[in-house]
């Protein structure tokens, strides 16, 4: 077998390993999180503030679409830094990036000085 072939092969093998090690990672992390309708994610994230429905629900969804996540499955426990991170680092970081770059322009919010801040607390301090 020629360098080129075996070269080939190893390439290929990487690429599959590293893919179904990203489909479990994200089938493990769905499979433990129930997804949550509108309301019931609204009453986890609003609990108690005055701040716009609509608008924590479209910022939600935003962030769960740059994950590539149902955003029913999100919740104000979650950190940018776990669990958001170990799903971002298989997409090569992608959705981190462009979240960031959404929230600084939107909301001159720097994401990654806040990487350790709760979701709902992004959530409020981005909303109120």
């Amino acid at each position: 077998m020629s360098t080129a072939l075996i070269i080939f092969q190893l390439l290929a093998f990487t690429i599959v390993v590293f893919s179904l090690a990203r489909y479990w990672d994200r089938r493990q992390f769905l499979k433990s999180r129930v997804t949550l309708g509108d309301t019931e994610l609204l009453d986890l994230f609003c609990d108690g503030t005055a701040l716009n429905r609509n608008k924590v629900l479209s910022l939600l969804k935003q962030i769960g679409r740059l994950y590539g996540l149902p955003h029913g499955t999100l919740r104000p426990t979650d950190t940018f830094g776990k669990p958001l991170q170990q799903l971002d680092m298989w997409a090569g970081g992608k959705g981190a990036m462009r979240l960031a770059w959404k929230l600084s322009r939107e909301y001159k919010f720097n994401i990654t000085r806040h990487s350790s801040m709760p979701l709902g607390d992004v959530v409020k301090t981005l909303l109120e």
